[in-house]
Formats: C-alpha cells, structure tokens, sequence
C-alpha cells in the first residue's frame, strides 16, 4: 500500500490526460486517482498472488470492497469502473512525464 500512495503522489496532476480538470467538481482529480491507485494495488497483488489472469475486474472489486476501498461503489458499478481504472493505470504507465524525457508517470514495480 505504500507503493499505492507513492504513486498518487507521482500523478497529482495526471488527471488531465484522460478528462479536462475544468468539467468536473474541485477535488474529484484527488478522487480519480485514488481510485485508480487502489485498482492497480489490487490488481498487482491478485496477480502476485493468483498469477496474471487472477486479476479479474470481479476478483478486484471484491478485493476492493472488502478492504474499504469501494469508493462509495457498489459491487456491479466497482466492476464497470475498474475496467476504465486499467485503461488509465496502461496510460500512466507508458507515458513520459513532459519534463524528464525517458521517466513514466507510473514506473514499472517489481516486488
């Protein structure tokens, strides 16, 4: 969970590249990328501990709503936006931060 908060604080300002900050309610960038921060620690821990395919949006929104992170979500919503969450978690992770050429927003983890 640690490495979850470090990249929330790596993409504080990320949310402009999937939706622009001036439509939306004041605070809810923080929120976005809460959410998709829990998304990939669930993610990367059911595929430690499953393997690659155990890491379904169902296996994460259980996982997700069992430890508190839900949002706010139900069950069947959690699962609609997980599958936006890894398009996003895909974004950060292969685009380069404009001012340091070569550097992700969200760099490769390994355990």
């Amino acid at each position: 969970m640690a490495e979850r908060d470090r990249r929330i604080s790596l993409a504080v300002e990320v949310t402009g590249l999937w939706r622009r900050a001036e439509y939306f309610k004041k605070g809810s960038e923080e929120k976005a990328i809460a959410f998709v921060a829990d998304v990939w620690a669930a993610q990367t821990l059911l595929r430690q501990q499953l393997g690659g395919t155990g890491a379904s949006p169902t296996r994460i929104a259980k996982w997700l709503a069992a430890n508190g992170r839900d949002h706010g979500y139900t069950l069947g919503s959690l699962r609609t936006k997980i599958y936006q969450a890894r398009r996003r978690i895909v974004l950060l992770e292969t685009t380069e931060v404009p001012w340091k050429p070569g550097v992700m927003y969200w760099p490769p983890f390994d355990f």
